[in-house]
């Protein structure tokens, strides 16, 4: 009995380690097989068809911090390479642009967390802004590792390897790592700080957490919406660890994140006299999505600074209060004059931008300048798949996988229905930023990143239902016997 006992064990022992063995050298591929993606799609990278100059705030203002002058951007240099931009149709890199005097404006809006990491970048003597974007994309791929953590430690290592592999040869979420701006690191937020608190929690573990709330903080820092994510996730938790346990975490990982954003909301609160985390944006999306949609004139608005120019005489609006106040006063007299043309024109297509039909991220990269211009010269779809195939079928796979993803996660979240407390936080993240988002026209990299947790659901929906046929083929060759 006891040597019996003793070759079970040795058998486990041979057996566990082999299969993490097997799961080892295929991280190690789909990593390399992710940055190869990647890589490419970097290659490809010409041109951001909106706010082309957006990249170069984001380098001036980390220039202008390392120079000791705070968070502060060129005004001229900004326009100045927003013309060669429009006019070149091309990325233009950070040292293209010559301009011989400074206007500094202060940073406003987000925190300034791209700009931050840039500044190191030159710190360390890059200059151009090609080195950060290389960073961005080798650090993206090895989120490969942490969207396998999250499958396995909430399904098993199939799922994890399944939802790997997805991620890695997902074509939008490899786009959006590529772009030049705070964007591109969101995806590892987002997937490091959910593995690191589904760990935390299923180990009771106050450490994990502070390291949670540690990536939750640096995440906020790019973009602002992992700030609800001790809300969001928390609500979850009530029924998973309880009403005390979930409040108790819930609110350690909120007073941590208040902390660690608490100098960026001091300085807007000496620039701007009220306690914000960051300039107020709503109203400004309201209003341009508001302009974008009203393709008959039939409310008259502008750009928003040309408006403000011409009813204000103001030159620059920029992200101030002032700003928001005229887009919010604009905005809501469309709500209330007529709701239904609102609803009808920007909410009920935002939801179907957000689920089945989405807004390629692949019309934001190369070819776009042209293909606006060919379109307006009377060209037609079919012209665009006989001229321009690789365009027209990578902007259709970056559709339809998006749309595919969606479905298969709806799928996944049923088939998964009797572990919901476990797999709460897979679609309530994506549906937090699709609710926030919803009364704004927005691009598509904002919903990216957090869809990639969608890629989780759908993974196991794929195993299952290959699951379910190989059993079936199992029945129907044991009947034929």
């Amino acid at each position: 009995m006891e040597e019996s006992s003793n070759m079970i064990i040795a058998h486990l022992k041979l057996e566990v380690p082999h299969i993490f063995r097997g799961d080892k050298f295929q991280l190690v591929l789909v990593c390399l097989c992710a940055l190869i993606v990647r890589g490419a799609c970097l290659y490809r990278f010409q041109f951001q068809a909106t706010r082309p100059n957006e990249p170069h705030v984001f380098w001036d203002c980390g220039r202008q911090l390392l120079a000791g002058r705070g968070l502060v951007f060129n005004k001229v240099y900004q326009k100045a390479v927003h013309e060669v931009a429009r006019r070149e149709h091309r990325m233009i890199e950070t040292n293209e642009v010559k301009v011989d005097r400074e206007e500094l404006i202060f940073w406003r809006g987000r925190f300034p967390g791209y700009s931050i990491f840039l500044a190191v970048t030159q710190f360390f003597g890059a200059q151009r802004i090609l080195p950060a974007r290389i960073i961005q994309i080798v650090v993206d791929s090895l989120a490969c590792l942490f969207i396998y953590g999250i499958g396995l430690l909430i399904f098993d290592h199939r799922v994890g390897l399944w939802s790997a592999w997805m991620y890695a040869f997902w074509l939008p979420n490899a786009l959006v790592a590529c772009m030049p701006n705070q964007d591109s690191f969101m995806s590892v937020f987002i997937l490091s700080s959910l593995y690191f608190f589904i760990l935390a929690m299923q180990k009771d573990s106050w450490r994990l957490v502070l390291l949670t709330a540690f990536i939750l903080i640096i995440g906020t820092h790019m973009r602002e919406e992992p700030f609800m994510f001790p809300v969001v996730w928390g609500f979850g938790l009530i029924f998973w660890k309880g009403f005390k346990k979930a409040l108790a975490y819930s609110s350690v990982l909120m007073v941590l994140m208040l902390l660690g954003m608490a100098p960026y909301i001091i300085r807007n609160y000496r620039l701007e006299g009220r306690l914000a985390m960051l300039t107020p944006h709503i109203w400004d999306g309201i209003y341009s999505s508001i302009v974008l949609e009203d393709t008959q004139g039939r409310w008259g608005y502008k750009p928003v600074e040309q408006a403000m120019l011409e009813e204000k005489g103001v030159v620059y609006a920029g992200a101030t209060v002032e700003r928001m106040n005229f887009c919010k006063e604009k905005a809501l007299r469309v709500i209330r004059e007529d709701p239904w043309w609102y609803v009808r024109n920007i909410l009920l297509p935002q939801i179907s931008l957000f689920t089945i039909f989405p807004y390629s991220i692949i019309s934001h990269y190369s070819g776009e300048p042209w293909l606006v211009d060919y379109l307006k010269s009377g060209g037609t779809s079919w012209g665009y798949l006989i001229y321009y195939p690789w365009q027209f079928f990578g902007r259709l796979l970056g559709k339809v996988s998006e749309g595919l993803v969606f479905l298969l996660a709806v799928l996944g979240i049923w088939l998964a229905r009797s572990r919901w407390t476990a797999t709460y936080v897979l679609w309530i993240t994506p549906l937090y930023y699709m609710a926030g988002y919803l009364p704004i026209k927005v691009l598509p990299s904002y919903l990216i990143p957090p869809k990639a947790l969608l890629l989780v659901l759908a993974a196991y929906a794929v195993i299952t239902i290959s699951k379910a046929f190989g059993n079936w083929r199992a029945v129907g060759v044991i009947r034929a016997a």
